[in-house]
């Protein structure tokens, strides 16, 4: 196994556990409080999940071979069932995964919310890196 690999799992499950977490305990009923102690965590973990995405994607610049966290799941489909997974990667994955990011973040409005927010952030770091 490439060690790449490896770091685009890493990636994977320090940007999405919070959701994934979220969405289990919406399931279960049992939301508990947020705390200063929880919002740390999750920014810590967004930060580094960050970096190593990143790191990744510098790396795919050089190499086409390497995979980021983004793309692991449906690579790892690809690994499992070969030319059948795009069932998996073009149906499923989307709509699992997009359904946990909806209701993670609290349902449909605040989705949209938080990434009209990212895409904004996003456009001022861009454009204030232009200016540099």
């Amino acid at each position: 196994m490439r060690v790449h690999l490896l770091v685009s799992v890493v990636g994977f499950i320090l940007l999405n556990y919070d959701d994934y977490n979220d969405f289990v305990e919406l399931i279960r009923g049992s939301c508990d409080s947020n705390s200063l102690r929880g919002l740390i965590k999750v920014l810590m973990q967004t930060f580094i999940g960050c970096i190593v995405e990143g790191i990744l994607i510098g790396l795919s610049n050089e190499d086409n071979s390497v995979i980021v966290g983004d793309d692991i799941v449906p690579y790892i489909a690809r690994l499992m069932f070969g030319k059948n997974a795009w069932i998996f990667e073009r149906i499923i994955w989307p709509i699992l995964n997009y359904t946990v990011q909806v209701l993670a973040n609290g349902g449909p409005v605040m989705y949209f919310v938080g990434s009209i927010i990212g895409m904004v952030v996003m456009h001022a770091l861009e454009y204030t890196c232009t200016l540099l």
